[in-house]
């Protein structure tokens, strides 16, 4: 980054390495954890604001 207003591209600074598994276990943990915290029917849209900040764009809001 230069501070110079960069094209068009995809350029996302939180980017992860890894690989999605619509397969995977739950995360027991993290499910207990946000239980202790919230609303078991708030969990859900916790899940969804946390995704959202992985998204470089604005393309997904509601």
């Amino acid at each position: 980054m230069n501070g110079k207003f960069e094209e068009e591209k995809q350029f996302c600074r939180n980017r992860l390495n890894v690989n999605y598994n619509p397969e995977a276990p739950k995360l027991e943990m993290w499910l207990k954890y946000l239980k202790d915290l919230v609303e078991e029917e708030d969990i859900p849209t916790i899940q969804e604001y946390l995704g959202y900040l992985l998204i470089c764009r604005a393309t997904f809001y509601k």
